[in-house]
């Protein structure tokens, strides 16, 4: 797993680029991570840019699956409450596209997630996740290096 400092198309909607390559099956798994995005305990701007990302990602890609929900039994239900639900891990704000949601990846990739992300109950952040086809070879690989000398 590294860090890319340099990447062939960079987009300014994200400050981090982290990538997984296998030293046989290359290039596996990319993870941009957004620019923070300041926002209020209802995640208005936060859902904002992710409604607007996913927008772009939909028109390429098709519908995917969304889900939207607060977990059974948290706390943070109210309104107010988005961002510290997100925080916690009991809200999920995400779209996979994936071969179950008949998305157009085409031959290379695998499946793409868009997520977002609370950094603090006033900061969060959209991250975009692509899978390669050879992501389950590449996974393989890198556990079994994993393990040398155990």
């Amino acid at each position: 797993i590294y860090e890319a400092t340099e990447v062939p198309q960079l987009n300014p909607v994200f400050s981090k680029y982290i990538v997984r390559i296998g030293q046989k099956s290359g290039l596996c798994w990319i993870k941009a991570m957004g620019n923070p995005v300041a926002v209020n305990s209802f995640g208005v701007q936060l859902r904002s840019a992710f409604d607007d990302l996913d927008g772009k990602l939909s028109d390429r890609y098709g519908k995917g699956k969304k889900s939207d929900f607060l977990m059974s039994g948290s706390i943070w239900r109210d309104a107010n409450d988005w961002m510290m639900a997100l925080a916690k891990n009991e809200r999920v704000y995400a779209r996979v596209w994936d071969e179950k949601t008949k998305a157009n990846l085409g031959r290379e990739l695998k499946s793409i997630s868009v997520s977002a992300i609370a950094v603090s109950g006033s900061l969060g952040r959209i991250d975009v996740e692509y899978a390669f086809a050879n992501e389950d070879e590449c996974e393989k690989e890198i556990s079994a290096a994993g393990s040398k000398g155990l």
